[in-house]
């Protein structure tokens, strides 16, 4: 389970207490979850801090419950934060949404102290995680909450899950479910990948796909099927889930390949060669990325690090 609460001083200068998310077992967890969250916690030690993960404060793992504290993000999942949009999209007007004007550049966000692809010390990590958390000044979260999202938006949100991506390459780890709903939204629309329970170090573990949701986890154990007959390595299927992903992310919260029994046939659909169809609010350029995560030649699909760099100039 997940609380909210606040932490006073976390650096000596801080005059306003710091929201923060903790998450702990409950009372009647197995030995199987307790591991599991002591993993979790390896894990985010590991990977040192960057914008768009959900990164750690702290934790307790000695004398009494075993905690973890982590960054705050108030609107909650991507998922659901596009569900709720749905209906209130720039787009369903009618209007220009994909304009010269720039998106908040998120880089800017932490005052330029890291690059895309680096992290903080931990000595460096408190005061970086309280500028993320006061993002926006007092109300903003109101604000964001009721602002209608543009196109440019989602490109936002594109751009920032294949920079967390590229991140967490770099630290030899991958995630085994990109959903959206373990995309949390925080303050001025920066997006963080979530739940470290569900990673994996790449160069140790080949058990890596998610068992939670049944159907997104057969898609993904066909495109798994289809990368081991190319003797793909393991960053190939992260592809093939971020691809699924911008789908999910370009129709508002739909779910993948709508309207197709997931069944026995679907393997066979993929490895001739069918795809998706474009979903409803992607561009041109948006779904040609996505063709080429799903590219049948492995030397055509982009590299993470290429793959941040596409969406940034879309």
């Amino acid at each position: 389970q997940v609380v909210e609460a606040h932490i006073h001083c976390l650096e000596a200068s801080d005059e306003q207490p710091v929201k923060v998310a903790v998450k702990m077992l409950k009372a009647t967890a197995h030995s199987s979850e307790m591991e599991a969250l002591v993993c979790e916690l390896k894990i985010m030690s590991h990977l040192g801090y960057h914008l768009n993960v959900v990164n750690l404060i702290g934790a307790c793992t000695i004398g009494g419950p075993v905690f973890i504290v982590t960054e705050y993000c108030p609107h909650g999942d991507l998922l659901n934060f596009l569900r709720r949009k749905r209906t209130s999209f720039s787009i369903y007007n009618g209007e220009d949404t994909d304009k010269d004007e720039p998106y908040k550049n998120i880089k800017s966000i932490t005052n330029g102290s890291t690059k895309e692809s680096e992290y903080l010390s931990a000595r460096d990590l408190p005061r970086a995680l309280a500028q993320d958390s006061l993002i926006g000044g007092d109300g903003g979260d109101d604000i964001e909450e009721d602002r209608s999202l543009e196109l440019r938006d989602l490109k936002s949100f594109a751009h920032q899950v294949a920079l967390g991506m590229a991140f967490l390459a770099s630290r030899h780890c991958v995630h085994r479910d990109l959903a959206a709903r373990n995309v949390l939204v925080s303050t001025a629309h920066v997006v963080k990948i979530c739940d470290f329970g569900l990673a994996r170090d790449i160069t140790c573990d080949d058990n890596y796909i998610t068992r939670g949701n049944h159907r997104l986890t057969y898609i993904l154990r066909c495109f798994a099927l289809l990368n081991y007959h190319y003797n793909s390595h393991h960053s190939q299927l992260v592809l093939d889930m971020y691809a699924l992903r911008l789908y999910v992310l370009f129709s508002a919260g739909e779910n993948p390949y709508p309207d197709i029994a997931v069944d026995g046939k679907f393997y066979r659909m993929i490895r001739d060669g069918y795809r998706m169809d474009a979903p409803e609010f992607a561009t041109c350029n948006v779904y040609q990325v996505m063709l080429d995560c799903w590219s049948g030649d492995q030397e055509n699909r982009p590299m993470f690090n290429q793959l941040a760099q596409l969406m940034s100039g879309l």
